[in-house]
């Protein structure tokens, strides 16, 4: 989950490199195509099936729906990948909005805000850090409720000032750090939460979760984009809805005992 989160976050900014070096926007795609067929030798030749023959379980397209459809409605599972779901889309609408933001609103120079971009990559790796530790002494539960409230208030006050025009950049800078270090611990905790039931059939529980989290995200990057007015108000809104929303998707979680 480390990756899967950071991943979003420094695409941007390798993106950004790729056009300083080449050029081209055309580029990026040859570039993203390359890493592709590279992950897809790598992974064919180097990474073998580490499960034991004997509970491999081959399974055909419409049994594989019927687990989708079992794993869907189970409610441990559903809530906690809300949860994840929201939690990744509002990091989705960050990147969607956040150069009208910094660059159209603020005028702030790409260099710096470059530097933004890395000081949040930071904050959720560090935080991804501690998420183990956190779990272990507090439980799923409970870290979970407290991120998610974490959360909301940070996409609250993002809101005001982006309203308000307090604070300037680091009025916006300050609350998008804060929440991009809480989805350093809520979203590995609310992966463990969804999988942790479904260890029989664990694959198809994390494609299912992975699939829904990126079409919410795809989504959420994409009402920025068409709200978009040059200033940060979309960004703040979108991202204050999906924090309600990632609220109400905690609180209808099943508590573990």
């Amino acid at each position: 989950m480390l990756a899967m989160g950071v991943a979003p976050v420094l695409a941007p900014a390798a993106g950004g490199l790729a056009l300083e070096v080449f050029g081209s926007w055309r580029f990026i795609f040859w570039l993203a195509a390359a890493y592709g067929l590279a992950s897809t030798l790598l992974g064919a030749l180097f990474l073998p099936d580490t499960l034991a023959p004997a509970r491999r379980v081959r399974v055909g397209p419409l049994d594989l729906l019927r687990r989708y459809g079992t794993i869907a409605r189970e409610r441990h599972f559903l809530t906690s990948a809300l949860c994840n779901a929201f939690g990744i889309s509002g990091i989705f609408a960050y990147l969607a909005g956040s150069p009208d933001a910094f660059l159209t609103t603020h005028h702030v120079r790409p260099p710096v805000y470059g530097m933004l971009f890395g000081l949040n990559a930071a904050g959720y790796i560090l935080a991804a850090q501690f998420n183990a530790r956190l779990l272990i002494r507090f439980g799923t539960d409970r870290v979970i409720r407290a991120m998610s409230r974490i959360a909301f208030a940070a996409t609250l006050i993002l809101t005001v000032d982006a309203v308000s025009g307090w604070g300037g950049v680091a009025g916006l800078a300050g609350p998008l750090f804060l929440y991009l270090t809480t989805m350093g611990i809520l979203l590995p905790a609310a992966t463990v939460a969804a999988l942790s039931p479904h260890a029989a059939h664990a694959a198809s529980a994390s494609a299912l979760m992975g699939s829904g989290q990126f079409v919410c995200g795809a989504i959420a990057g994409g009402l920025v984009g068409a709200l978009a007015d040059g200033s940060p108000r979309p960004m703040a809104f979108v991202m204050l809805g999906l924090a309600a929303a990632l609220l109400w998707a905690e609180r209808r979680r099943p508590r573990s005992g």
